[in-house]
């Protein structure tokens, strides 16, 4: 087989002559020296001329190849020969990757179309024995059309679909007939993209490939609009990347099959943009480079310009004396070019730094950063500017040296030598602060463009001189650079504007980081000791942002408060948003804009700022930057004066437990009929509690039949701040056990509900007890311990109602002394309480899906009667909670219970009369019996065991009856019950078996008895 250079010198395809290609030389140096616009014009009609001239030449060549039976070479020996004089007339050339796979024959090549550069592409690469698919319109061109048409070409007519696919159907035939390829662009049209992309594919090559059972050999070329482009009148030399990838097989495709046939189209197409991606990154493009030094390096910078290749270089002087603000202005106004290299102190760059530049800034990683060799790092944020440390890289470092891994690192500021694109220099003029002109270079250049636009700073490494930022092997001087930073440091009060420190960055990673906003030095005395407190605990990185002066507290103000503290205090980073007094709508944007963007750098786990009663700027603005901001964080908004409650709670809490701050939802339900005076106190007590800024408290009433109109009334007008409130009405009398257990079912496992009788009255505290109690034993380690937790009462209990032989008092004080857990210790207890306590959703479903069939056992089939032994709540016909206790009994399951001195809780009953308690002659006052005092004061972390709540594990367990137990024991018993009562065995066996919360395998009886007794029902 003849190569194409044999078969131009066979046909005496002769060079243009010299004259020739020096004036058109001659005229594309002219051109590009003169405007981009020129050079645009210049390139774009040698290509034409030279189209045109091999049109003609093509059409001589299609008919002399005709005449001796080679007609499978005409378009292939034209394309080339039009490419070999083309295509460096234009100073483009192309490198080929897989030029191998040109050679299956036939096949259907297709290729990514983006512009009129394309023509040069298929001159490049235009394979033998292979005919082009073109538009009907190319056809009309003059001498162009008529070399298409004797080569073949299949033109397709774009507006008359049928007319196109009867040409394409007629194409395969003659294909699979005559073994001749096929090159086509599947996206139809030019796609004219900036970027590396493509346009829909058409199914035309598809069906064609699969009709003529013939593979599909894709090729794609590198995004070239850097190169040419019409749009900006660019056409500039370079080398384009193109890639041939394998064939694709579409033998086994059925032609009648559309879901194949989309299938191929797309998953081809997804190929091709995917390899068009990668050689677009790894294309060196033809760039113009300003590089600004000193007046005395230019012409050593000048002896480097000869081995930048396809690299214009512009080199202008520097005074060193010029302020860096002053010195970026300069260049703003100098520049026109795609980059611009800064030189520093005199810096010489080694022969292949600007080409090893070029090439990384291409790459996808690196194309949004600021390049350079040389580099600092701030060792923390320093609270004083005497406290200051750093750590310097050096170009000329190798990785054995200094431990100092010779790899890509994001750094807070390069020095010496930046390398970057033009269209960033505005955006370091976006500060209005006047101290910006006093800052030194390397921060204003790598500071402001990550604070305003997030592009980093990145240390390129280096292997060799030749690749040095600077040759001459000069140490950064760490100890000058300190001491400089140290005199002048108008840089620090940016830092504490949030302008952003990789290594706080890469430190956040392991610390719990809590961000406080904090509007005043009023907010602060509320903040103080909490922010104080959290700082002191391991592992927590607690950062507060000032709104500034203008605002009643600066971040320097806020500095020397906490020097003030000493030891009360722990390490807390302070940034100052610094915002002006301005109308309205600025003060709210300037808000959301900064406090976006320092959440963006400090990247918060857990937000804390003050809930105000009015929606001012501050929270509008913070509002929306909560909302703008894509991480998962957890807000915590706190009334200033509630503070003080919570943060026993919020230094106790793990941080895990923490950060679900809002996930558990706490609903109300409230049951109510005919004692307004009663449910008025409870309303007035849930309206004059603590609730920590929590906003989403669902409060719902459930009626029932027999209520009294005063009770109604009340029920529509009373308010409730907290949430929404519903109010729901029974039509038919259900009594306690259907408005109890119906009041509620939770929609998922964060739905927790507090089931209060209208004679409760809670204490200001009693939603504190709930919240912290949740947190901590359901989002905390302690989760993996409490699943047998099925609630937490507000009250304490006083006494015990299951014995046998009648009610007994009882204090959980005197079961504990003389045992190892502290007497004032929280409990549990298998016990539900009716007077005040949240129930867990889990545990509610299963009780639901369990009643279902006791009542309809009980009531209709009486195949498993269930009796708790030693327990008189068999006895308790109309109470939901003798079905509870069943359960409770057969899973184990326990309540959390509170043990505060003299019974102080955060729920009391006032007993008054009702269903199950009744008025007797002669007897004690019921609620001397079950009334508790509420805890009114917060005592909360000073009674608990060490002022906090005890790990689960660790708790005292208390069986029905008020004595002290195991956890071992209750499964046993339940176990030993459950074998009674069931065919089916329990679901689990030990404490650390995972319960699936499905009483399926209890309500498990004999199929044949359940038959009968169902039909005997009937």
């Amino acid at each position: 087989m003849k190569t194409f250079e044999q078969m131009k010198t066979m046909f005496e395809v002769m060079p243009i002559q010299p004259l020739y290609i020096t004036m058109i030389i001659g005229a594309i140096y002219t051109g590009s020296r003169i405007n981009k616009k020129i050079q645009f014009g210049v390139r774009g009609i040698i290509s034409l001329i030279f189209l045109f001239i091999f049109s003609a030449y093509g059409s001589f060549i299609a008919i002399l190849f005709s005449l001796i039976g080679k007609r499978g070479l005409i378009n292939y020996i034209t394309a080339r020969s039009y490419g070999f004089f083309a295509i460096p007339a234009v100073g483009i050339s192309f490198k080929v990757h897989g030029e191998e796979n040109l050679n299956v024959r036939p096949a259907v090549y297709i290729c990514n179309h983006q512009a009129a550069v394309d023509v040069l592409v298929m001159a490049r690469i235009f394979p033998k024995h292979c005919v082009v698919v073109g538009k009907a319109s190319l056809r009309f061109v003059p001498l162009l059309g008529m070399f298409m048409s004797l080569g073949q070409a299949v033109f397709l007519d774009r507006k008359n679909h049928g007319s196109a696919v009867q040409a394409l159907t007629k194409a395969a035939e003659d294909i699979r007939e005559q073994k001749i390829s096929v090159f086509i662009f599947p996206e139809g049209t030019r796609a004219r993209l900036q970027e590396a992309d493509l346009l829909p594919f058409k199914k035309g090559a598809f069906h064609m490939a699969v009709q003529a059972k013939m593979p599909i050999v894709p090729i794609v070329v590198a995004n070239y609009s850097d190169n040419y482009d019409s749009k900006r009148k660019i056409f500039r030399g370079g080398e384009i990347n193109i890639k041939v990838l394998s064939p694709i097989d579409v033998s086994h495709i059925d032609v009648e099959n559309k879901e194949q046939i989309d299938e191929l189209t797309n998953s081809t197409r997804e190929l091709m943009l995917t390899t068009l991606k990668e050689i677009t990154s790894q294309s060196i493009k033809p760039e113009s480079i300003l590089i600004l030094t000193t007046s005395e390096n230019v012409n050593k910078i000048l002896q480097v310009k000869s081995s930048a290749n396809n690299i214009e270089i512009h080199v202008i002087n520097n005074n060193n004396d010029i302020k860096p603000f002053t010195y970026l202005q300069i260049i703003q106004q100098k520049a026109q070019t795609t980059y611009v290299l800064l030189l520093n102190s005199g810096a010489i760059f080694g022969k292949q730094y600007l080409q090893n530049m070029l090439h990384i800034s291409h790459t996808e990683e690196y194309n949004n950063a600021i390049l350079g060799t040389m580099g600092i790092n701030f060792n923390g944020v320093p609270n004083r500017v005497q406290d200051l440390s750093l750590t310097c890289y050096e170009d000329h470092l190798v990785s054995s040296e200094n431990n100092i891994a010779r790899i890509s690192k994001d750094v807070d500021m390069l020095t010496n030598i930046w390398f970057l694109k033009r269209k960033w220099l505005p955006i370091m003029f976006k500060e209005v602060r006047r101290d910006i002109l006093d800052l030194p270079l390397e921060f204003l250049i790598s500071f402001s463009l990550r604070y305003h636009v997030n592009i980093p700073s990145i240390l390129i490494p280096t292997f060799d001189r030749h690749s040095w930022g600077d040759t001459r092997s000069k140490k950064i001087q760490c100890k000058k650079l300190r001491r400089n930073l140290v005199n002048d440091n108008a840089w620090l009060h940016y830092i504490e504007r949030g302008y952003p420190l990789i290594t706080k960055e890469s430190s956040q990673m392991k610390e719990n980081s809590i961000l406080f906003i904090i509007d005043g030095s009023d907010q602060e005395s509320y903040f103080r000791s909490f922010y104080c407190k959290l700082s002191l605990i391991k592992n927590n990185s607690v950062k507060i942002i000032t709104t500034g002066e203008n605002f009643g507290l600066s971040g320097s103000s806020l500095k020397r408060i906490i020097l003030r503290e000493g030891s009360s205090c722990g390490r807390v980073e302070v940034y100052d948003l610094n915002l002006e007094i301005q109308n309205n709508f600025n003060v709210k944007n300037q808000i959301y804009q900064n406090v976006l963007r320092m959440m963006e750098y400090l990247k918060p786990e857990l937000f804390i700022y003050a809930k105000v009663t009015t929606k001012n700027l501050l929270i509008q603005g913070i509002s929306s930057a909560i909302e703008g901001f894509n991480e998962d964080i957890s807000i915590i908004k706190l009334p200033l004066e509630e503070i003080e409650h919570i943060i026993g709670l919020m230094i106790d809490l793990p941080f895990e437990a923490l950060k679900k701050w809002n996930e558990p939802i706490i609903q109300l339900q409230i049951i109510t009929q005919n004692r307004p005076d009663s449910l008025s106190r409870l309303i007035h007590s849930l309206n004059t509690s603590y609730y920590f800024g929590d906003e989403n408290i669902p409060l719902t009433v459930n009626i029932d039949r027999g209520a009294d109109p005063v009770t109604l009334e009340y029920c529509s007008t009373f308010s409730w701040n907290h949430g929404k409130k519903t109010v729901r009405h029974r039509v038919v009398q259900g009594g306690l056990l259907p408005a109890v257990v119906e009041s509620y079912y939770p929609y998922n496992y964060h739905d927790y509900a507090v089931i209060l009788e209208d004679d409760v009255e809670v204490s200001p505290f009693y939603y504190l007890w709930i919240k912290y109690s949740i947190l901590k034993y359901r989002y905390g380690p302690d989760k993996n311990h409490s699943q047998r937790l099925f609630g937490i009462s507000l009250y304490g209990q006083r006494q015990m109602e299951l014995n046998i032989i009648g009610r007994r008092p009882y204090n959980p004080e005197s079961r504990f002394n003389g045992t190892s857990f502290p007497i004032r210790s929280p409990y549990l207890s298998q016990i539900p309480c009716s007077w005040g306590a949240v129930y867990f959703p889990e545990v509610w479903r299963e009780f639901h899906e369990y009643l279902v069939d006791r009542l309809d056992d009980e009531t209709k089939y009486h195949l498993q009667p269930i009796l708790v032994p030693g327990s008189r709540s068999h006895k308790w016909k109309k109470s939901w909670k003798k079905y509870f206790i069943e359960l409770v009994y057969l899973r184990g399951y326990v309540m959390l219970y509170p043990n505060f001195k003299n019974f102080t809780s955060f729920s009391t009953n006032h007993a008054e009369i009702g269903t199950h308690i009744h008025f007797r002659k002669n007897k004690p006052d019921p609620s001397t019996i079950f009334g508790v005092p509420l805890m009114m004061e917060n005592t909360i972390y000073e009674e608990l065991p060490d002022n906090h709540l005890t790990n689960f594990n660790q708790l005292p367990v208390t069986d029905l009856w008020g004595n002290l137990t195991s956890f071992h024991d209750l499964i046993d018993r339940g176990i030993t019950l459950h074998n009674e009562v069931s065919l089916c065995p329990p679901h689990f066996r030990k404490e650390i078996d995972q319960l699936n919360f499905n009483p399926k395998d209890i309500l498990c009886v004999d199929d044949e008895k359940k038959r009968k007794a169902i039909l005997d029902y009937k």
